[in-house]
């Protein structure tokens, strides 16, 4: 029985590479990030929205490198793209390629300079680097946001 078809969704919906659904072993967790970006792309008519949470959902289920190069071609196709930004660096992010994420993350912080996720991202990512200036820095611009 093929992976896919026990996995039951509507791949030509989802942004998502075939062959990486085809690996893909089907549990609980996979079902629920399928189906949660299965909802959002339900939501949405916007192509690159469509195709953002569906790289979001392949950085979730391991697969950053790829989700790298593709978040890459978004990023270069649509340059005021802030999430796209905020989603390529966390994939360097997990891929431990802190300076990759710090230069895509500051670009999203340029389009949009007090965007929460991409502060705490931040924040993260120089926390990784034990870059504690840096950290407190962001960390008290986060706080100033939320009260």
């Amino acid at each position: 029985e093929k992976t896919l078809a026990k996995i039951n969704i509507k791949k030509n919906k989802l942004e998502i590479p075939e062959f990486v659904l085809w690996k893909l072993e089907p549990n609980k967790e996979i079902l629920i990030i399928l189906n949660q970006v299965q909802e959002k792309i339900k939501n949405t008519q916007i192509l690159e929205a469509k195709k953002l949470y569906s790289y979001q959902a392949l950085n979730e289920l391991g697969f950053s490198n790829l989700t790298i190069k593709l978040l890459e071609k978004l990023a270069e196709e649509n340059l005021e793209y802030r999430d796209a930004y905020i989603v390529l660096g966390s994939a360097y992010y997990l891929e431990q390629q802190y300076q990759k994420a710090i230069e895509e993350l500051k670009t999203a912080e340029k389009i949009d300079y007090n965007y929460l996720p991409t502060l705490k991202l931040l924040s993260k990512t120089y926390e990784a680097l034990d870059q504690a200036d840096l950290v407190n820095d962001y960390q008290q611009r986060i706080q100033k946001l939320e009260f």
